[in-house]
């Protein structure tokens, strides 16, 4: 994967291409929405706009050019890579691979090198096979094709591997399985003698969403990492991607002794960094407050007056997430274009949290009610809802950032259902359904047949 910026500029990948006529379009993909081109000096190339994108709608898809099993090494790589070049095979594919950047680390080269001239390769492919190796392990993504393994598939896109990063994305990825991934034992067996035909049952499909409004001849961009690392911790992420990002939320954040990027720009990235720090506080605090609660039960420190305490600290919690969706959703309408929707991304999440907590509060008001008033019942109604309209928020927020049939937001309807059915609040099934406008969803309940 192309990172935002180079630090250094020894690239095989760029030496090739300068002999090529025409880089871009001999790496501009089947999708006319983008195409690739020169992302600045220094910056290698990018994946760019050819019309306006509306937000959350769908920007590519692309399959695997190579998708590798958890047990595989660089013999299958390899393996497959010269598949592409065999006749039948589009040439086309195998100079898309090779024409992607790559990060050369010496030591570890050398090592390869060493590795494979024992075993017989001669000089000629011994480079190749390093070469093949090292741009499959800076441009791979880690997948999960739904077979029950995780997402422990390594899978190359030639085209979204030109997508750079940036800690404030305008864009997010997500992979679709194949619908016949799930693979039987006899299959597997019989894929020994058919290899290559097994990986294409597998593959499934990249997709790139729009997190945001994109202009046309805008770059897309996609976070490499967890945007809500802190700026050292990201830089450090970005050093072992072999590139210093220089993002606007890297860039441009104003430091405590630096009045210089107080601009607009700098003004816009503090905002940036106060609703990442608010994410990040939320999330934390959610996970301490529940560990420790959980810890207390088990001690059967169920007094009255801890109940009490407990529910307290869950509602104060239940506020602090509140005020962080709304913080994350105000960003959008505070900040210009160029800078909204970087933490969208963290809503499915939030909501879910934030259900959570709901739920544990209705738990902890339940067990107070019998104590104190084993004759009367709390009504439960409203809290019921609560929990249930936050995973049902999280399940549409999922559906914006991914798509209506991504597993991401078939996991997230599975959550509300049995959310639903443990709260009693219904025996129907719920499902995405599209509203007017792009990335307009609602949820609407199903009865069983």
């Amino acid at each position: 994967m192309a990172p935002y910026i180079y630090q250094t500029s020894n690239f095989a990948a760029n030496n090739w291409l300068s002999a090529r006529p025409d880089p871009i379009s001999l790496l501009r993909g089947p999708s006319s929405h983008v195409q690739t081109r020169s992302s600045g000096e220094g910056r290698g190339l990018g994946l760019f706009t050819t019309r306006s994108i509306p937000a959350y709608s769908e920007i590519l898809r692309e399959a695997p050019l190579i998708l590798l099993e958890p047990t595989d090494d660089l013999p299958q790589l390899y393996e497959q890579f010269i598949s592409l070049r065999k006749p039948g095979s589009d040439e086309a594919l195998q100079r898309r691979y090779l024409a992607l950047s790559h990060q050369e680390v010496p030591q570890r080269d050398q090592r390869l090198r060493e590795k494979l001239t024992e075993r017989g390769f001669d000089a000629a492919t011994v480079e190749e096979m390093v070469l093949v190796a090292s741009i499959m392990q800076t441009n791979a993504f880690n997948v999960d094709v739904g077979n029950g393994m995780g997402c422990n598939y390594r899978a190359l896109f030639p085209q979204i591997a030109r997508i750079n990063h940036s800690c404030v994305p305008n864009a997010h990825v997500c992979y679709y399985p194949s619908s016949t991934s799930t693979i039987t034992a006899a299959e597997k067996t019989a894929s020994s003698l058919h290899h290559h035909h097994h990986r294409r049952r597998q593959e499934g499909r990249m997709v790139v969403h729009a997190l945001r409004n994109l202009h046309e001849g805008e770059e897309v961009q996609i976070a490499y990492f967890s945007i809500l690392l802190s700026r050292p911790e990201r830089q450090t992420k970005a050093q072992k991607w072999g590139f210093t990002c220089r993002c606007p939320a890297c860039e441009l954040l104003p430091t405590r002794h630096d009045n210089a990027t107080d601009d607009d720009d700098g003004k816009s990235m503090r905002r940036h960094e106060q609703v990442r720090t608010a994410v990040v506080d939320f999330t934390t605090k959610k996970t301490a407050l529940l560990m420790q609660q959980q810890q207390q039960q088990t001690k059967n420190h169920r007094t009255s007056s801890s109940s009490s305490s407990a529910v307290k600290q869950i509602t104060n919690l239940i506020t602090l997430g509140h005020n962080t969706i709304s913080q994350v959703l105000d960003d959008e309408d505070d900040n210009d274009d160029n800078h909204t929707g970087g933490f969208h991304p963290t809503l499915p999440d939030l909501y879910s949290n934030l259900s959570e907590l709901q739920a544990r509060a209705l738990l902890l008001l339940r067990s107070r009610e019998r104590k104190s008033r084993p004759h009367q019942q709390h009504n439960e109604e409203v809290e019921k809802e609560d929990v249930i309209s936050s995973l049902q928020l999280a399940a549409i927020w999922e559906a914006k950032l991914t798509g209506r049939e991504s597993p991401a937001t078939k996991k997230r309807l599975l959550q509300l259902e049995k959310c639903a059915a443990r709260q009693d609040a219904t025996t129907c099934s719920p499902r995405i359904v599209a509203g007017t406008g792009i990335g307009a969803y609602a949820i609407e309940w199903m009865s069983p047949s």
